[in-house]
């Protein structure tokens, strides 16, 4: 059994994703993140085989500093 972590700033890309390999009987997505933050926090109680995510994920909006 394959176990994913999925890790996008973007919530459709990771529900999208999450609903294609939930077709896969071999895999199995154990965590999501928005952020690389979330990612490696969830790392751990989650025990992913596989990580998934874009090269660089944003933080989510709310914890953004705003523009100078």
């Amino acid at each position: 059994m394959i176990r994913v972590l999925l890790a996008d700033d973007e919530e459709l890309i990771r529900l999208a994703l999450a609903a294609l390999l939930d077709l896969e009987p071999d895999i199995e997505v154990v965590a999501h993140a928005c952020d690389g933050r979330g990612a490696w926090t969830r790392r751990w109680p989650t025990a992913p085989t596989s990580p998934c995510s874009t090269w660089r994920c944003r933080r989510p909006a709310a914890s953004r500093s705003p523009p100078s």
